[in-house]
């Protein structure tokens, strides 16, 4: 029988390759995309905690339904601000006010459940010389006045949590918040072939 020659194989086009001036609006778009990478790093390291602590929480607060409520939230604004930080590495306009929103949405929660066991404590003396001693005459223990430092001791811890809570939160949403100039920024002034690029490499 003859024998038959394999047919040559179809040569491939080649490879299309970045001028110079497309190697250099790229460079100049990462540049520019550094606020964004900042926004995105807070985002994960704010997202992961919130998510650590609520997880970690969890189980201590089965009694609770006020703590085991908080720790629920935390897990959620958590799980809120990761899906908003691939928003931002995606380059969406909408991604910083997102953020935002997910910081004041776990402030207000953390400050109502301080608030909340405030009012559970009832009233806290504003100091404890106002309860006689902690050992009272003969050896025998002041429960009134352990009761009220525990009151006291307890109403700092709430106002503390308050007071940082309104900081952190406020000022990371405030953060978010100034991202969002640089990023319309970006996408106003960026070709459109590099912004989809970038969105597709899920790259800043």
């Amino acid at each position: 029988a003859p024998l038959r020659l394999a047919p040559e194989p179809t040569p491939r086009a080649p490879s299309p390759t970045l001028t110079e001036a497309q190697l250099a609006e790229l460079e100049r778009a990462h540049r520019h995309a550094r606020p964004m990478r900042r926004g995105a790093r807070v985002a994960s390291m704010s997202g992961w905690t919130s998510l650590a602590l609520g997880a970690l929480a969890a189980p201590f607060a089965l009694g609770d339904l006020g703590a085991l409520a908080l720790s629920l939230a935390l897990i959620a604004c958590g799980y809120n601000e990761l899906c908003a930080r691939r928003s931002l590495i995606r380059l969406d306009a909408s991604a910083p006010a997102r953020l935002a929103l997910n910081q004041l949405a776990l402030g207000a929660i953390i400050v109502a459940y301080a608030v909340f066991n405030l009012f559970r404590l009832g009233p806290i003396p504003t100091t404890a010389l106002e309860v006689d001693g902690l050992i009272q005459p003969g050896g025998a223990v002041n429960q009134e006045a352990i009761d009220a430092l525990s009151r006291f001791a307890s109403g700092a811890l709430y106002l503390g949590l308050i007071v940082g809570t309104l900081l952190v939160q406020g000022s990371t949403a405030v953060y978010y918040i100034t991202r969002r100039p640089p990023l319309r920024r970006f996408l106003a002034t960026t070709p459109t072939w590099v912004v989809q690029t970038m969105r597709a490499l899920r790259t800043l």
